[in-house]
């Protein structure tokens, strides 16, 4: 029965995220437009009891097991199964729907140990918070569309009376803000999170206990089973996980605290900043009890700097009186201090004098070291610029540190370098590679290169820490993501052996409730005054982080009881970092390759870990036999997570030989496909190739194309051939075609699916009216009928799933020997009141047009000579505006997209949510200019044979963006596209 128990340890792991809870039938993670949206339906408990007889008027609905987006859960019949080790926080979350006078009264789980203390256990109820996830980052991260107002985030304490909550203190979820408004009886689903700390002294064992809903009588009951493991994790943070204060967050937060107090009079016994240094603790503590930690920049001593270049004098008083508590740990019921807080930065210090500013760290070092605190407080240098350090300023921040390290013998510098971007030598300006030791460097990201030199064996290594501030090329966090995410960078600090994550500013940047929160943003705290009540509300996200905390832990226990051959492998798997070669630019599409957007392989990684601890460790005799099953279900565990991901990249046409219907050339493709090895593994002998059935008129070589040996964690282009004939009769409705990766390792066969449409666009031979009305256009015309191809998400990428558009979209083209023409049919509009405002521009996010409705076309000509035209790019809006770019030379221009003067002409019109446009494109804004004159000599118009093309939308109601050839991951990507051979009638 344990080991069932052990299976079920999901509950510990379900990530809180969007959405509100779902009761079953079980439904895809699709999420809904209106609502919150859910990935995972919560799973009704039926009530029970063990040996009790059930209750006639027990009904499922009052009380059940629920689950926010996130990771999935597997439920025990009737009841709630948690496995934890000591000193360890366990975390599940109910549904109530009962009335105010109910209670929810907690039987404790009794065991060998006797029952768990009560005191144990902490009660939140989940709060919806307002988030603007109307993002193109949240889309592309998450595939749910962008149409959620709120999200469950703040987590009020709930009050415990003795066993029981009384259910009349739960609040309206559909005004949070107000104190006044019960949620009990109210008809809305109301959450409960319950956290349970297990005690260190805890007998291991199954421990077994019930919820109960009363009102008079048994309304409900949940069997509660928690399996106490035979090992504790450590009060001392292995890793250390830091967020940031920011000071004038914290005054426009709590204005009637910090509004008049300055940062370097902060004083513990000063009573007019008592309320601040409260409010400090009281984060501060929140914080460690999470097994976390924050810092705050500005708190500083107080400085005075004599004008004969003496060393300046510093007053500690104020500042050893409100930090002594943190770092000595006597603030904290574990007593554990802080493990990183740097060397206080005055104001304008980098204003000061070179001279005068080494001075300051030198006696900052000297305080620090004779308080014992240096050893945790590194000296932290900072860029002024997003990314990546360039050269400049790799060689400034090195000239730095060295100067630091030179002041005081024991000083810890902190910089954002990776370690072979250090300048190391013995001269002026460089680091001396004896000090190398005493440097904190950041870790290579999850995206990163293999270092151009290696590390002398004879220097010191730095020590490591994750930076998260590389939006874009790093898992998703905040509303946007899940547990799983944040998870991620505990997994990948364990990879890259770093010690510290920086998450940054960990207070929220709205300055209220009712404004839509950052989705970038992982707030750690809200204001109480948000809420109504004093001091600091806890968020899900803070519980997010203790889970990676806690993950951490138990990688770092399974290595040291000599499991790392275990664990490292598995780490690799659910962080899937992406190797790319040295100086190569990183492919922003890797991001949706990194981490695992397979929810159900949280929690069996933790099961997995918890068994390989149990196994080795002190006084425990290895059972070979255990040892064995454990490796047989890692290896089970792995086996999908190692498939590889095979993404559509490149579509290279080029006119072939003519065909026999009237002369229409064939059109040859190259395709390029990224094939993505997320293993440990180095499979040889792989292949690839087109599967049948084929969409009419496709050519393609039957045999299998051999794949080179694949490298672990890297992306290998392969290319494949075929030819299509664009004048067979064709459905306007395209169908997928499919590519097929056979592993030489293993066998195992991964499938993938693209469209990559090659038409006809037919000479119009009666006139055009350019009226929006698109009356003049047949089906014969069609190039696409019917929902267009999602742009890239990252879990229908990584699960190799081809999605469609929720709405259709119709396509048409001809051309006359003037203009190209197209034509179009959109459903999904948005409310039409505020379409004649559009703006003359398109905003891009992760370079997809967003905001508004638009739709884009992509357009190039090509010739029989293989030469092509310029690659040009319009974009129409629904009241009218067209907005025209062509690309000039990448080499030439750090943003090659110019504006487009054009005699383009556009009409559209509107009808409740339908979209209808037409517009006409003169060929001299398409033409290769350097072959008209040629043309002209022979009499013939400067035509092309066919034309690269794709055409692609986005709904601002859904967040929705789709094209027609594709999977595409931006809306200029012109190395995916479709071909259009240009016919007569």
């Amino acid at each position: 029965m344990r080991s069932s128990i052990r299976l079920s340890i999901c509950l510990v792991l379900f990530a809180a995220l969007s959405g509100c809870v779902n009761p079953p039938p079980p439904a895809p993670d699709t999420g809904s437009a209106a609502t919150s949206p859910v990935a995972k339906p919560s799973v009704v408990a039926r009530s029970s009891a063990a040996g009790a007889a059930p209750d006639p008027a027990a009904r499922p609905e009052v009380l059940s097991q629920a689950a926010l987006r996130g990771l999935s859960s597997v439920a025990v019949p009737g009841g709630i199964a948690l496995s934890a080790a000591k000193n360890e926080s366990a975390a599940f979350l109910l549904q109530i729907d009962a009335a105010a006078d109910a209670r929810l009264v907690i039987d404790a789980p009794a065991g060998p140990g006797g029952k768990i203390d009560l005191a144990s256990f902490r009660a939140y109820q989940v709060l919806p918070v307002p988030v603007d996830v109307n993002r193109a980052g949240f889309v592309r991260h998450t595939g749910m569309p962008a149409a959620v107002e709120s999200l469950p985030r703040a987590l009020l304490p709930l009050k415990i009376e003795g066993d029981a909550i009384p259910l009349g203190q739960l609040r309206d979820p559909r005004a949070p803000a107000k104190s006044a408004a019960r949620g009990a009886g109210s008809g809305q689903k109301l959450l409960i999170w319950i956290d349970v700390r297990i005690p260190i002294a805890t007998t291991a064992g199954l421990y077994n206990g019930r919820l109960v809903v009363r009102r008079g009588s048994e309304l409900a009951s949940l069997r509660m089973d928690l399996d106490v493991l035979d090992f504790a994790v450590g009060d001392d943070r292995r890793l250390q996980m830091v967020g940031q204060l920011d000071w004038d967050t914290l005054r426009r937060h709590w204005p009637e605290r910090f509004e008049v107090v300055r940062p370097h009079l902060l004083n513990r016994n000063e009573p007019a900043t008592k309320s601040a240094v409260v409010l400090l603790d009281q984060l501060q503590t929140l914080a460690q009890d999470h097994r976390l930690q924050v810092h705050v920049p500005r708190l500083q001593p107080t400085v005075k700097w004599p004008i004969n270049g003496e060393s300046p004098k510093i007053d500690w008083t104020d500042y050893d009186s409100l930090v002594e508590p943190w770092l000595n740990g006597t603030a904290f019921a574990d007593g554990m201090p802080l493990g990183f807080w740097p060397l206080p930065k005055i104001d304008l210090l980098d204003n000061i004098p070179r001279a005068a500013r080494l001075q300051y760290y030198a006696a900052a070092a000297a305080h620090f070291d004779q308080r014992e605190w240096l050893t945790r407080a590194p000296a932290v240098l900072e860029k002024s610029t997003p990314g990546r350090a360039n050269v400049s300023e790799r060689l400034v921040m090195s000239a730095e540190a060295a100067r630091l390290m030179a002041a005081h013998p024991r000083i810890r510098v902190m910089l954002p370098l990776e370690p072979d971007e250090l300048q190391i030598a013995v001269g002026p300006d460089t680091i001396d590679p004896a000090t190398t030791a005493r440097l904190r460097c950041v870790a290579p990201g999850l995206i990163s290169a293999s270092p151009l030199r290696r590390w002398p064996k004879e220097l010191k290594e730095p020590e490591n820490w994750l930076r998260t501030d590389m939006r874009g090329l790093i898992p998703y966090v905040g509303a946007g993501g899940d547990e799983g995410d944040v998870r991620t960078w505990a997994w990948a600090a364990f990879l890259r052996s770093a010690r510290l994550i920086d998450w940054g500013r960990c207070l929220p940047s709205a300055g209220d409730l009712t404004t839509p929160a950052d989705p970038n943003e992982l707030v750690w705290f809200y204001p109480g005054s948000w809420f109504g009540v004093e001091g600091v509300v806890p968020t899900v996200q803070l519980k997010w982080l203790r889970r990676a905390q806690q993950d951490f832990e138990y990688l770092s226990l399974a290595a040291e009881r000599g499991s790392v051959i275990n664990v490292l492998p598995m780490a690799r798997l659910l962080s899937k970092p992406v190797e790319i070669q040295p100086g190569q630019s990183p492919d922003p599409t890797y991001s949706l390759l990194i981490g695992t957007a397979d929810p159900a392989a949280w929690p069996t990684a933790q099961t997995l870990l918890s068994r390989i601890i149990a196994l080795r460790g002190p006084g425990i005799e290895p059972d070979e036999n255990k040892i064995a099953a454990v490796n047989l279900d890692t290896l089970h565990w792995m086996e999908p997570l190692e498939q590889p991901v095979i993404v559509p990249r490149t579509t290279r046409w080029t006119v072939g030989v003519a065909g026999d219907a009237g002369g229409v050339p064939w059109a040859n493709l190259q395709l390029g496909v990224d094939i993505y090895n997320a293993s440990d593994t180095t499979p040889d002998e792989n292949n690839l190739q087109f599967e049948a059935p084929l969409p009419p008129g496709w050519e393609v070589q039957p045999a299998p194309v051999a794949v080179p040996k694949l490298s672990g964690f890297h992306v290998r282009r392969q290319t494949l051939n075929a030819r299509v004939d664009p004048a067979r009769p064709r459905p306007a409705k395209h169908a997928p075609i499919q590519l097929q990766f056979r592993s030489g390792f293993s066998g195992q066969t991964t499938p993938m699916q693209f469209i990559a449409p090659a038409a006809v666009t037919q000479r119009r031979v009666q006139p055009l009216a350019i009226n929006g009305s698109i009356e003049d256009w047949t089906s014969d015309d069609a190039i696409g009928l019917g929902p267009l191809v999602k742009m890239m998400n990252r879990p229908a990428v990584q699960r190799h799933e081809l999605e469609r558009a929720a709405r259709p979209c119709d396509v048409y083209t001809g051309w006359s020997n003037t203009d190209f023409y197209v034509a179009f049919r959109a459903e999904g509009l948005s409310a039409t009141r505020d379409v004649l405002a559009a703006r003359n521009f398109v905003d891009y996010q992760f370079r997809r047009a967003w905001s508004e409705d638009v739709c884009q076309v992509l357009v190039q000509a090509m010739y029989s000579d293989g030469t092509v035209g310029p690659l040009v790019h319009l974009s129409l809006k629904p009241g009218g505006n067209l907005w025209a770019e062509r690309r000039g030379d990448t080499r030439l221009s750090v943003e090659p997209w110019q504006n487009l003067q054009t005699a383009t002409r556009y009409a559209t019109t509107l009808e409740k949510d339908v979209w209808r446009g037409e517009m006409a494109i003169p060929w001299a804004s398409l033409i290769a200019e350097e072959k008209t004159a040629a043309l002209a000599a022979e009499g013939k118009p400067n035509l092309p044979v066919m034309l690269r093309f794709n055409f692609s939308t986005h709904l601002r109601a859904t967040g929705e963006s789709a094209s027609w050839a594709g999977p595409v991951d931006s809306s200029r990507d012109e190395n995916f596209t479709g071909v259009l051979v240009l016919k007569e009638p």
